[in-house]
């Protein structure tokens, strides 16, 4: 008997700020909610995505990704949802 090869999670490494886009912001009292959607490459199988440069300020617990299934796959958008705690006044910059 064979046994099959091992499947091959494809990888996919994005960067949180020129690799997704905000699309939402809501301010709470001393929480910030961010909602940033990014198109990764997908392949059919598994897939492991990768985020780097995340906010040092986010609440771990708090991080939500929701992929889109109504696209397929090599075009599916990722909404990355997450709070961040203040450490004081908010200040927003756009860029």
């Amino acid at each position: 008997m064979t046994k099959s090869p091992p499947l091959k999670t494809n990888v996919v490494e994005l960067a949180c700020i020129s690799d997704s886009k905000i699309t939402n912001v809501s301010l709470y009292n001393g929480l910030a909610e961010i909602t940033r959607v990014c198109t990764p490459q997908l392949k059919d199988g598994d897939n492991k995505v990768i985020i780097s440069g995340l906010p040092n300020v986010l609440l771990p617990e708090s991080l939500r990704c929701v992929p889109s299934s109504l696209l397929p796959p090599a075009s599916t958008f990722l909404w990355l949802i997450f709070m961040l705690q203040s450490r004081g006044p908010w200040s927003l910059h756009h860029s």
